[in-house]
């Protein structure tokens, strides 16, 4: 019915595409459902996911940089 993407098996969204009259009441997060737009529920847990990953990346370098500078502390005379 309508071009999919091999890759990933979601519908293409053209943006010269105007849906049928039959979906114009359709809310646009059940339509974003149909077409596989960025409000998806797949693509908000690959965000969380993604931004979770900086989180913990963020927090591992703030932690090796605490680490660094005790040990610098403990190597200073006095």
């Amino acid at each position: 019915m309508f071009p999919t993407n091999p890759a990933t098996g979601m519908v293409r969204f053209s943006q010269y595409y105007r849906p049928p009259d039959g979906l114009a009441g359709v809310p646009k997060g059940a339509f974003a459902m149909i077409y596989g737009e960025p409000e998806t529920p797949r693509f908000l847990a690959a965000l969380q996911r993604l931004k979770r990953q900086q989180r913990k990346k963020e927090r591992q370098t703030r932690q090796a940089k605490q680490r660094v500078r005790a040990a610098l502390r403990k190597m200073r005379p006095g």
